[in-house]
């Protein structure tokens, strides 16, 4: 037995590591314990740099002792000249470097980088873009490391359209490079803009991209990478904000397409701002939100001045201090026809997705499940022929929520969407009556639409007691019917000035209040029957004149 080297057991080679364990423990606990003394004391000399290093090419995710490096090193440049200044931090530069070796995807190490290349006298933009292009091959989907890239880019002046070469050499390595994707998003609107502000980038660009991008998703149908990437370029940029409708009484109303934030007249933060003039001069006076909130689809306008009947009223519609729209508007009010939620494509674009469509439908027949393809493929037959697919749009979104249950949620708001743009489509043309029962809706979109409809009929669907929020704009609603849905309270009710009749009838609602009736100052009628709260309201308590019906029979 003599000579040979004793094999320790397990037990002795656990009991060993466990001992190193608690010797490195106690020994950053004491280290650690003495920086937080030296920077409670104010203490910035190179003793404390020495210590900070040491803890962090340990562990380089402390950010309490980045955060002391970076107080040091500005205490310490009030000693130095500039030339020992950049030395200093170009030994920061290294020690990030170690950090990274140890933890490819710090942040603390990243934005250590950054803050020493904004101080650095003379920062070296190259060497970081060689270095970055270095961590990319060691790790192409390293999203810390493009981030870093494109602060590297935007602070060196880097053209864009190198940065978007760079993306595709990337991509054609590997399809499944999701940064990749999300940089050349952020490029293409940029180096490839789209004069008429329809699409995210100029239509042959657009054309282009399509096609790089179908390659990519269907070589992996279960690569999300491309399709989300697929999913942008079929998404189309908001269209311009317009005037929906306009009313003058004493106060002037106005809707528009999209809710905004007034921005203060004579702010120098330009935003939206709505412009009243009277008889030829700018009105002064106060815009209030419709929905009591700063962002609204609903502004009235108080003049100080009482508007007469013979008066000319103008509203203007200014973002950043350019005119967008002008009406005019007389006793009679305005109400738009400009109502469309897609633009007209191209064939060549229309040719494109036709052939996407096509490719889709190949593939399901393949991969029945594949979710990504089921939701592309109904997203190329809204921008197609919206109208025209829309049954199997609706089966379609029907089938996602078995394939994909994680994702039911979205996949109904999705449909109560494309339901509602349809039907607002569909009935632009008879404005009194908006009718869409019976169509699962979770949500309402594009509610201002609806502020001219004096019967709006959304029974048998599956509207929460959260949705009612929606319903700010329906100034001219006189009959609502909301029968069947999920309605649990009705407190997020917002007033309507004409509304004379209110069904909820089969809801789940197990509450209700009685000065709720006060934000409907026309209200004649609300039925209740079939909710919980029927048996609980006790009619004693109301002395007013609202006929409540509360009865099954």
């Amino acid at each position: 037995m003599h000579g040979r080297i004793k094999t320790r057991t397990t037990e002795e080679q656990k009991e060993i590591a466990r001992r190193e364990k608690q010797k490195k423990a106690k020994a950053f606990s004491e280290t650690m314990r003495l920086i937080l003394e030296k920077r409670a004391a104010g203490v910035c000399d190179p003793d404390s740099l020495n210590l900070t290093a040491g803890l962090l090419t340990e562990n380089p995710d402390i950010i309490t002792l980045w955060n002391y490096r970076r107080e040091i090193l500005l205490e310490m440049k009030l000693e130095l000249d500039l030339e020992s200044y950049q030395q200093l931090l170009e030994k920061d530069l290294y020690l990030t470097e170690q950090c990274l070796r140890v933890n490819p995807k710090s942040y603390g190490s990243w934005h250590h980088r950054i803050w020493i290349l904004d101080n650095l006298p003379e920062p070296d933009w190259s060497r970081e873009m060689k270095l970055c292009t270095k961590y990319l091959q060691l790790d192409e989907r390293n999203f810390h490391c493009w981030d870093y890239r494109r602060t590297i880019a935007l602070r060196s002046q880097v053209p864009d359209l190198s940065e978007y070469e760079f993306t595709l050499e990337k991509i054609e390595a590997n399809f499944s490079n999701y940064s990749a994707w999300h940089l050349r998003s952020k490029l293409l609107p940029k180096i490839f803009p789209d004069p008429q502000n329809r699409f995210p980038i100029d239509e042959a660009k657009h054309k282009e991209e399509l096609e790089l991008v179908e390659n990519a998703a269907f070589t992996d149908p279960n690569d999300q990478s491309a399709w989300f990437y697929l999913r942008w370029l079929l998404g189309l940029t908001e269209p311009k904000i317009h005037f929906l409708g306009l009313e003058r009484k004493d106060d002037i109303i106005a809707v528009t397409s999209r809710s905004f934030k007034m921005t203060e007249i004579g702010s120098n933060n330009f935003g939206l701002q709505l412009v009243v003039e009277i008889n030829n001069n700018k009105a002064f006076g106060t815009w209030t939100s419709g929905c009591d909130q700063p962002q609204s689809c609903l502004w009235k306008f108080t003049p100080e001045v009482k508007i007469s009947p013979e008066d000319s009223v103008v509203v203007i519609l200014v973002e950043n201090g350019t005119e967008l729209e002008r009406q005019n508007v007389g006793p009679e009010g305005f109400v738009t026809e400009k109502i469309n939620f897609l633009p007209t494509f191209s064939k060549d674009l229309r040719d494109t997705m036709t052939y996407q469509l096509s490719s889709c439908n190949q593939l399901i027949e393949l991969e029945p499940d594949s979710k990504w393809t089921l939701l592309t493929r109904i997203l190329l037959m809204v921008c197609l022929d919206c109208a025209q697919c829309e049954v199997e749009i609706k089966s379609g979104l029907e089938n996602l929520t078995e394939v994909d249950p994680m994702r039911k949620g979205y996949y109904k708001d999705l449909k109560s969407k494309i339901v509602v743009e349809l039907a607002i489509e569909k009935n632009k043309r008879n404005s009194q009556r908006f009718d869409l029962r019976n169509e699962k809706l979770t949500s309402v979109y594009h509610s201002q639409n609806l502020w001219a409809c004096e019967e709006i009929d959304l029974s048998q669907n599956e509207l929460p007691s959260e949705s009612l929020r929606q319903f700010y704009s329906f100034l001219r609603c006189k009959r609502l019917n909301l029968n069947g849905n999920k309605i649990k309270h009705l407190s997020n009710l917002p007033p309507m000035p004409m509304l004379e009749s209110l069904l909820v009838e089969s809801n789940e609602i197990d509450e209700f209040d009685f000065d709720l009736l006060k934000r409907f100052p026309k209200l004649k009628y609300v039925s209740l029957k079939g909710n919980p709260v029927a048996d609980k309201i006790n009619m004693a308590e109301y002395s007013g004149s609202i006929e409540i019906n509360l009865s099954t029979t």
